[in-house]
């Protein structure tokens, strides 16, 4: 993924969806075509930071990187708004058509080099189904390394600012080896359920099946 340098590194243009980027191999330097100054980070980036801050916080690293997916997943949105929702004649990303927007986000998170994911509505709830590199079997880590929780982060955030109102994620895994890493989009009460039945145990085909039988009391 290319993005702005700074204390909270934010999402910027791909040649791919966003026209070409201007660089200088001698300097060292990256600009998009709004003319922002650009670093590279690739999935073997998020690996060994998800494998070094494990070492070095255990148990807290889940956390530090859901947050900092969340930073990212926030910045990512506003730089999609200005992308296409402008371009496309939308006052904002709520009045995008769900199908375009579903479309639009998929192909442009894919440009990014950090691997493709769908949308995906079943079980009465909204997934995000991940295939990256970062995650899936065949890295340096084994399958579902602890960068999981920054990509759960930034959906969360991502879908959040979208949106226009909070929606929370949390990654459930796979139903065999070759499937997508599946991802819930849901409100916090439903996640808060739903992770209870994760940490205990529950096979996800059983945890699907109760997902779509939940019904939440109003507050």
């Amino acid at each position: 993924m290319t993005a702005e340098p700074g204390p909270l590194l934010r999402s910027a243009p791909s040649t791919k969806s966003h026209g070409p980027v201007s660089h200088d191999l001698d300097a060292g330097t990256l600009y998009s075509h709004e003319g922002v100054r650009m670093m590279v980070v690739g999935t073997e980036m998020l690996t060994a930071l998800g494998n070094v801050l494990g070492q070095l916080l255990e148990r807290d690293a889940d956390q530090v990187l859901f947050h900092t997916g969340q930073a990212w997943g926030q910045g990512y949105c506003a730089q999609f708004a200005r992308d296409f929702v402008t371009t496309l004649g939308f006052p904002d990303v709520q009045r995008m058509p769900y199908k375009l927007f579903a479309s639009l986000c998929a192909r442009d998170f894919s440009a990014t080099g950090w691997g493709n994911f769908w949308l995906r509505e079943e079980y009465g709830q909204v997934f995000v189904l991940l295939d990256a590199p970062a995650v899936l079997p065949g890295g340096p880590t084994g399958p579902l390394n602890r960068i999981q929780a920054f990509y759960a982060g930034f959906f969360s955030s991502f879908f959040s600012t979208a949106a226009g109102f909070e929606i929370a994620s949390l990654e459930l895994g796979r139903a065999a080896e070759e499937e997508p890493v599946r991802y819930l989009l849901a409100s916090p009460e439903t996640i808060e359920i739903v992770s209870e039945w994760k940490q205990a145990g529950m096979p996800l085909v059983t945890l699907l099946e109760n997902l779509a039988a939940l019904t939440l009391e109003p507050r």
